[in-house]
């Protein structure tokens, strides 16, 4: 008789173990709770070919990222870097760029809705020296928060979005990115929705930078990995790269127009 319920028993763990386990779907929303607060490692390389020669910018940040306040739907949000170094690279020669200094412990608030639009992006009152940064600044504001359906999503449903920003230099960067959540997997500690974005990116417009003014036409491609946390509503790890190929042209016409090819790559880890 005992021998019989045991070779039940074990006939029944094993069929179970065969059924396999659904993730639940999931919420897409960033949730935002007045005075909290995250602290974000976060580094960046960018390099870029011109043909004749390769520069690039190494940056190394770590930063606090608070909520506010809450009204209508949207987040007051406030950024500090805590910690900058950033070095460049030109043909071969590193050296650190001093600007880093410039921005530790300098804050930029800007007001963000739970899809992750941002807008009203601003320097606090004591940043001096704001206009030296701000090609460099704006952008990694713009884009910290990727998009979210502000939906529940099931394992393997994807989601898409368009957003125009601001790119290094003034010029009009468009994103269009399709949103695929793969599965949960534990990160830091968390159950996580581990999503696979994959972003078009499009380069128009007019920029400015040490070398000169130019009209910018690019395309590039891109790809990252997004560990999102139901429960906070927060992004706990994000690492990928983009590639992109733009052509620019003098402003003032002439044929010094030129092909610039820049390799992205960041990855920004809750510390």
């Amino acid at each position: 008789m005992f021998k019989r319920m045991m070779v039940a028993t074990l006939a029944v763990l094993v069929t179970a173990s065969a059924i396999p386990v659904f993730a639940a779907d999931v919420m897409f929303a960033y949730g935002f709770a007045p005075g909290s607060s995250e602290r974000y490692g976060v580094k960046m390389n960018q390099e870029t070919d011109f043909g004749s020669g390769a520069m690039g910018q190494i940056a190394d940040f770590e930063v606090t990222v608070k909520c506010i306040s809450v009204a209508d739907g949207k987040a007051a949000v406030t950024m500090t870097f805590d910690k900058v170094d950033i070095s460049r690279e030109m043909f071969g020669n590193i050296a650190p760029d001093a600007s880093g200094e410039a921005i530790v412990g300098k804050t930029i608030a800007c007001t963000v809705d739970a899809s992750g639009e941002v807008t009203d992006i601003k320097p606090s009152p004591y940043f001096d020296g704001w206009e030296q940064v701000q090609n460099m600044l704006e952008p990694i504001v713009e884009g910290w928060y990727l998009n979210m359906p502000g939906k529940t999503v099931a394992p393997g449903g994807t989601w898409d979005s368009t957003r125009k920003d601001t790119g290094m230099g003034g010029m009009d960067v468009t994103s269009t990115g399709t949103f695929t959540f793969k599965e949960m997997k534990k990160e830091a500690g968390r159950e996580c929705a581990l999503v696979i974005a994959d972003i078009a990116t499009t380069l128009s417009g007019h920029m400015t930078n040490q070398m000169g003014d130019f009209e910018v036409a690019g395309n590039g491609k891109g790809k990252f990995d997004v560990y999102f946390d139901p429960a906070s509503g927060t992004v706990i790890k994000l690492k990928g790269k983009t590639e992109v190929e733009a052509n620019l042209s003098p402003s003032t016409g002439g044929d010094n127009a030129v092909t610039v090819n820049t390799t992205y790559q960041i990855e920004r880890t809750l510390l």
